[in-house]
């Protein structure tokens, strides 16, 4: 009995990146000091947990010393591990729990890549990527291989349920087990962002994202660095490799986007064909074979921006919606007054105060300074130097600084 303690004990202190999960833990053992650890000036306790898709993860619980000094004894303080604080190295083939001192808050993958076939897979990537196919392995093969590269913000949207969205998401987590996290649009308001600033995969389920929200969630796209918040914790800055996936219900509204955000690749889906009761657990069967696949699989891109894809490789019609829909009335409103006038000439040139004084002359809500804000914002025009042009036609000429207006103008992809 007192070899089996014994062994259990030995077992509970090996680090969580050398675990794998068929590794046994007991929670009844009593020599626990190689779950606790003391980041900067705060202890803190691992705590093991295995997920719906069979993952094993660890989590940080605050403690204290004076707790493991009751529960231990006063000399069990020394034998705590000490790192100097947190950083984030994600690497899916070779991740390691201490970098110059630091803890690093990535943890290791829970699948061996072996040769093999994937079908189950491969049936729900054709129904998510359709003719993009190419460019969603190479996505995938990116976040397995390359994690740190900065890639899109994935949407997919549809107004229909069982069309895979939600499939798509559990495949992630059954990927990359605790490195994913699934949200809801509420953890955008709150400051605090321990539950996914370490994440690799960020997904936002049923999400709508309000107007006031939506430059933190570009930001977050894009960002090298993020201040860890914690509760009761001092801030600290670490990597950020944060990909973010948006699942909504709403196709055309659930962001605010302009023909200027190259940030987001957005898939309408249907309906799949027919419904197999046992999908994920085929899904997380072949996860082996896939990432024995995408680590030997030659991408079919090369790298073209920060984002890795150029905005036309991702373009799709259903973005050009959400940029439609997204356009203020004022927009609208300039667009159509100044296509009718396109439709005898090919340009227009002409000022805000223009615009205001021949369309909206009578309308008191609309300023100069609403238009211009327009031209600039919403539909990314530049002033030009100052030259002599005619508006409307057929009036005098005049001698200003207008802006040029074609028919592309309002092309948004």
């Amino acid at each position: 009995m007192q070899e089996q303690k014994k062994e259990t004990c030995k077992t509970l202190q090996i680090p969580i990146n050398q675990r794998n999960k068929d590794t046994e833990y007991s929670a009844d053992s009593t020599d626990v000091l190689g779950l606790i650890i003391r980041i900067g000036s705060v202890y803190n306790k691992q705590v093991y947990k295995v997920d719906k898709f069979g993952n094993l993860s660890s989590s940080l619980v605050q403690t204290t010393r004076q707790t493991i000094i009751d529960d231990h004894g006063k000399d069990a303080i020394y034998k705590v591990k000490k790192y100097d604080g947190y950083c984030n190295v994600p690497d899916n083939l070779n991740v390691r729990t201490e970098i110059g001192g630091n803890y690093n808050l990535y943890q290791k993958l829970n699948h061996t890549p072996i040769k093999g076939a994937f079908k189950t897979i491969s049936t729900l990537l054709k129904h998510i990527f359709g003719d993009q196919l190419e460019i969603g392995l190479d996505y995938l093969q990116l976040l397995y291989t390359n994690p740190t590269q900065i890639l899109p913000v994935l949407c997919l949207v549809s107004a229909e349920n069982s069309t895979g969205k939600t499939t798509f998401a559990n495949l992630l987590s059954m990927i990359f087990g605790s490195n994913t996290v699934v949200l809801g649009k509420g953890e955008l308001e709150t400051q605090f962002n321990g539950v996914y600033a370490s994440k690799l995969c960020i997904v936002f389920d049923e999400s709508k994202v309000e107007p006031k929200y939506m430059d933190k969630l570009k930001s977050l796209a894009t960002a090298q660095t993020i201040q860890l918040r914690l509760m009761r914790t001092d801030h600290q800055a670490i990597d950020f490799f944060g990909k973010i996936i948006l699942l909504s219900n709403h196709t055309k509204d659930f962001i605010s986007a302009t023909k200027h955000d190259i940030r987001f690749w957005v898939r309408s889906l249907k309906p799949l064909d027919s419904f197999d009761p046992d999908f994920d657990n085929k899904l997380k069967n072949e996860i082996p074979a896939f990432l024995y696949y995408l680590q030997n699989r030659k991408l079919s891109t090369t790298k073209q921006s920060r984002m890795w894809f150029t905005p036309d490789q991702i373009a799709t019609k259903d973005l050009l919606e959400v940029q439609k829909n997204s356009k203020s009335w004022l927009c609208k409103e300039i667009e159509e007054n100044v296509m009718e006038l396109l439709e005898t000439v090919n340009e227009v040139q002409a000022s805000p105060k223009d615009l205001k004084t021949f369309f909206f002359n009578s309308d008191n809500r609309i300023g100069i300074s609403n238009i211009k804000k327009v031209l600039i914002d919403e539909l990314g025009l530049k002033v030009s130097k100052a030259t002599r042009y005619t508006f409307p036609f057929g009036a005098s000429n005049k001698t200003g600084r207008p802006y040029l207006f074609t028919k592309e103008t309002f092309e948004t992809v």
